[in-house]
């Protein structure tokens, strides 16, 4: 055994101990990071509450003049026929689990209780009530009494964030992005707030 030991210790690959074998790869602390990476949570949080505040934003900007689009589009692709629209994708805001508690969880945070069932985005315009789910799918459509939803109301829109839940046929509206053509997102916090209360 000693001597296959000492023919081992004799082998060399690399003339270098390997003194650098307990320290990181320089390569490590960029794998999978982003060059904007912020480690404090509350920052990370703040950053992408931002973000994401920019793009629905622009999304209701492009959906203020024109809730007409959903029949423009599926009449300007005619080979292709899909119930996919992407001016509804990605217009849903999901939950971020809560790594660590704020200190100020008590005073500065709303906590809604969400019910159980499917994420969708409702829109009541030109007189049909259209629901999509996360990726802007269309799953379903009919009147309703929301504004823009029935005949009477055609030129009016409404954009809301629901949770549906099927065994109980309704929905739960967690938050309201436009009401009867008046975008809620503009708005105050508080004052959207009691829209949703």
């Amino acid at each position: 055994m000693d001597d296959l030991t000492s023919s081992v210790n004799s082998i060399l690959v690399s003339e270098d101990d390997n003194s650098l074998s307990t320290q990181s790869h320089p390569r490590l602390d960029i794998y999978k990071k982003k060059s904007s990476f912020i480690s404090n949570q509350a920052e990370r949080r703040r950053a992408q509450l931002l973000e994401q505040k920019k793009k629905r934003e622009s999304k209701v900007e492009s959906l203020r003049f024109r809730p007409s689009t959903p029949s423009v589009q599926k009449k300007t692709t005619p080979t292709k026929k899909s119930n996919t629209n992407s001016l509804y994708s990605n217009q849903l805001m999901f939950s971020e689990w809560l790594i660590e508690v704020p200190n100020d969880l008590d005073q500065n945070w709303i906590m809604a209780v969400c019910p159980v069932g499917k994420r969708c985005l409702v829109v009541a315009s030109e007189g049909i009530t259209s629901v999509y789910n996360k990726v802007g799918k269309l799953i379903t459509k009919h009147s309703s009494r929301l504004p823009g939803g029935y005949k009477e109301s055609k030129t009016d829109y409404t954009i809301l964030d629901c949770v549906y839940n099927d065994p109980l046929r309704t929905y739960y509206i967690l938050d309201c992005l436009c009401w009867k053509s008046h975008p809620i997102i503009d708005s105050e916090e508080s004052h959207s707030v009691y829209y949703n209360i």
